[in-house]
């Protein structure tokens, strides 16, 4: 799966505000724990990439600049 994330945080908080924001405009958001105990905000999830890319851009293109792609093994 590809992830398109927007943020990392040390604290649940933090990313539970960023997820209620990305879920209340639409995204099918998550958090996702990853390395170091940071909490990822991911605002969708593809099975191939030419759509993960997709909705990264248009999120850059948005209020996201900093969204990127996460490759989840």
């Amino acid at each position: 799966d590809l992830h398109v994330q927007e943020h990392s945080f040390p604290t649940r908080r933090s990313s539970d505000l960023l997820y209620n924001t990305l879920k209340s405009a639409g995204y099918d958001a998550q958090i996702v724990q990853g390395a170091r105990n940071m909490y990822r905000v991911v605002a969708t999830t593809f099975a191939d990439k030419a759509n993960a890319v997709k909705s990264r851009n248009e999120l850059r293109a948005g209020k996201y600049p900093d969204a990127w792609l996460l490759f989840k093994k």
